[in-house]
């Protein structure tokens, strides 16, 4: 029986997962669009560097920025009240119908750290 997926494909796939940028979904459909999403994620399991794990929701805040967030604040405080009569408040909240935003998974190699 024929691979699918030849082995160079197979090595790319591996190579661009350990960089940890890419779901296999997003693998799957940039690499190999004629095999399943299920397939791609067998090939990562079988691989021993690589782990599967939450993407982290964003870079921690360094005391450098909070420094610049507070300098902003200030510096907006003390605007007239003839400027903010020109701004705009607006309230509107995102919503999905189809599942919660914000928890993507991803491929990474093990033995990378990541902070």
């Amino acid at each position: 029986m024929r691979r699918k997926l030849p082995m160079r494909l197979v090595r790319l796939i591996l190579r661009q997962a350990k960089t940890g940028l890419y779901t296999a979904r997003e693998l799957r459909d940039r690499y190999a669009p004629m095999v399943t999403v299920r397939r791609v994620q067998q090939l990562l399991a079988a691989e021993h560097d690589l782990t599967w794990s939450r993407m982290p929701a964003s870079p921690k805040l360094t005391p450098r920025h909070r420094q610049k967030r507070l300098e902003w604040v200030r510096g907006m405080a003390v605007k007239g009240e003839k400027w903010w009569r020109r701004v705009v408040f607006n309230d509107e909240s995102r919503f999905f119908l189809d599942g919660p935003d914000g928890l993507s998974t991803h491929w990474h190699d093990r033995r990378r750290l990541w902070r």
